[in-house]
C-alpha cells in the first residue's frame, strides 16, 4: 500500500526529494549485493519519511512530462498578426 502511494506521489510530482532519495538508493546498491529483503526495508524506510496519505489526490493535477506532451499537443494554433 505504501509503495503504491509513493508511486502515485512520484507520478504527480508531489515530493521531489523522494525521487532523489530512491535514485540514490538505487545507485548505491547496484554493486552492494543486498538481498531483496534488505533492499525492500531500505526502500520502505525512505518512503516512511514522507506523508504520502495525508493529502487527497483528487485535488492535485499531474505534472505534464515531455512524453505526455505529444499526446496533448494542440492541433490548432490561433495567432494574431498586426500589420502597419
Amino acid at each position: 500500500m505504501e509503495i503504491k502511494a509513493a508511486k502515485r506521489s512520484l507520478k504527480l510530482g508531489r515530493f521531489q526529494k523522494l525521487q532523489r532519495d530512491i535514485n540514490k538508493l538505487k545507485k548505491s546498491t547496484k554493486n552492494a549485493g543486498l538481498t531483496p529483503t534488505a533492499l525492500m526495508d531500505a526502500l520502505i524506510s525512505i518512503i516512511d519519511k514522507y506523508p504520502l496519505n495525508i493529502v487527497e489526490d483528487e485535488d492535485i493535477n499531474p505534472v505534464v512530462t515531455i512524453k505526455q506532451f505529444e499526446e496533448i499537443k494542440p492541433e490548432i494554433i490561433i495567432s494574431e498578426s498586426f500589420v502597419k
